[in-house]
């Protein structure tokens, strides 16, 4: 019987993260995602690196934010 271990807070964080990536807007009024061009850029183009305004995130979930200062 095969087994794998999950770490749940890493499968949280990159939930958070997505969700982040699909819907953060600066303001209630944006129509659309701010980083929704940016991701659709990089599903062409296949680039590893995607820059993020660390406030946003900061505005965004205080998990998220935590996560990301205490653990990368």
């Amino acid at each position: 019987m095969d087994s794998y271990f999950t770490d749940e807070k890493a499968a949280k964080v990159e939930n958070i993260f997505l969700e982040f990536l699909k819907s953060f807007r600066l303001d209630a009024n944006s129509r659309e995602p701010l980083y929704e061009s940016e991701i659709e850029a990089m599903n062409q183009t296949s680039p590893n690196t995607m820059f993020i305004d660390f406030s946003h995130v900061m505005r965004f979930n205080d998990v998220l934010q935590k996560a990301i200062s205490d653990e990368y």
